[in-house]
């Protein structure tokens, strides 16, 4: 298998890679000038990690998108819209999506079913100006880590109680004044709760690692490193201190 990477460059079209002269595994895509979603891409069933991330697409056409066996998809920081993540959703094997700075603003119901089939593991929505979350975002049982940092949030839905595969959740940069219903998540590890409107913490005996303010420069959670406790805060709750692995493969695996 290839593993292709061609990120940063002028690319406008895919013309090229119409007929790669082996079976293409990797694609890295990023920051270059593609606009579109080529059809041919649906020839290339062996690919399992994309990013077309800093692209201007425009449209992501749901036909070729099924036709892929992606597990990993970067997205981040396109000119797409909310109608994409229905798009993405047809992908039958997606494990994790990273849809970063886009203009989602709430994310659709067909996209939430698209989850629940793909059985999503790992979803970056940082920065898409998400305002609410749908009633019925507990449905996707199987999610594991999810950054929604920098976005306005107010609440969480009382359907969050059923992520009980949910280990990771950066929930910083929030309008949010009440976060009870993470106590009810049993896998519930690392948590960043950073400039919100919380009054008071609730107890989260199953969390490991809490953040409420800006301790450290990555968004996300740490596989490694030394941790030190926080004094004012339960034994059992501490805060990152050093080492950081921002790509997070002990939670998408």
């Amino acid at each position: 298998y290839q593993r292709r990477v061609h990120g940063g460059n002028s690319f406008a079209t895919l013309s090229a890679l119409r007929h790669p002269v082996a079976p293409v595994q990797f694609l890295d895509l990023r920051a270059n000038r593609i606009e579109r979603f080529p059809p041919s891409f649906r020839l290339l069933t062996t690919l399992v990690y994309l990013s077309l991330a800093g692209n201007p697409l425009d449209a992501l056409p749901g036909f070729v998108l099924r036709n892929l066996q992606l597990t990993e998809l970067e997205l981040d920081n396109t000119p797409l819209s909310a109608d994409a993540l229905v798009s993405v959703a047809q992908l039958p094997s997606l494990q994790k999506l990273l849809f970063a700075g886009v203009g989602v603003f709430e994310i659709p119901e067909a996209a939430l079913e698209g989850f629940v089939k793909c059985a999503l593991r790992a979803l970056n929505l940082r920065q898409t100006k998400l305002q609410s979350f749908p009633s019925t975002f507990g449905q996707v049982t199987t999610l594991a880590y999810l950054n929604v940092v920098y976005n306005s949030l107010t609440a969480l839905p009382s359907s969050f109680a059923n992520l009980q595969s949910l280990q990771a959740i950066n929930l910083g940069q929030n309008k949010l004044s009440d976060v009870n219903v993470l106590a009810q998540l049993k896998s519930l590890r690392w948590v960043a709760l950073y400039h919100n409107s919380l009054g008071y913490l609730p107890q989260l005996p199953h969390v490991l690692f809490l953040c409420t303010w800006r301790c450290c420069q990555s968004e996300d959670p740490p596989s490694y490193g030394k941790f030190e406790p926080v004094p004012s805060m339960p034994q059992n709750w501490i805060y990152e201190k050093i080492i950081l692995d921002r790509h997070l493969h002990s939670y998408c695996t």
